[in-house]
């Protein structure tokens, strides 16, 4: 097993995990797009036993984002931190920008019937329609 860690900008919220990971996919749905303000959020999800928040967690600000998911931010400097699946609590799903040690790429597009019009994917990943 591998460890990485990562934080938020302000490095109020720290965390780490280990491998194995059993995702990390780049999301082109709209509440993604908003969210991260950028053309597609980046998100690992690992099993929640190998995810461990180390600090910050009364800087870590939850709310429902829509019927099957919560999002979580940074309270303190903003940083979008984790995307919680209300029926999964088995993962852990947060953004790949706030890991530090990252030596690992995406390995699939989803959600991309909704990407941007003006964005257009041009790398040989697997593109998923919806999820």
């Amino acid at each position: 097993m591998k460890e990485y860690t990562g934080k938020c900008v302000c490095g109020k919220i720290q965390f780490k995990f280990t491998t194995p990971v059993s995702g990390f996919s780049l999301c082109h749905c709209k509440m993604c797009r908003q969210f991260h303000g950028t053309p597609f959020g980046s998100y690992i999800t690992v099993p929640s036993k190998n995810f461990e928040l180390i600090s910050g967690k009364e800087n870590e600000k939850v709310f429902d984002s829509s019927k099957w998911a919560k999002r979580s931010f940074c309270s303190e400097c903003g940083s979008r931190f984790r995307y919680f699946l209300k029926e999964k609590s088995d993962i852990a799903v947060f953004s790949a920008g706030l890991v530090e040690n990252l030596d690992f790429a995406p390995h699939k597009h989803i959600f991309v019937k909704d990407k941007c019009d003006w964005y257009e994917i041009t790398d040989e990943m697997p593109q998923i329609e919806r999820f």
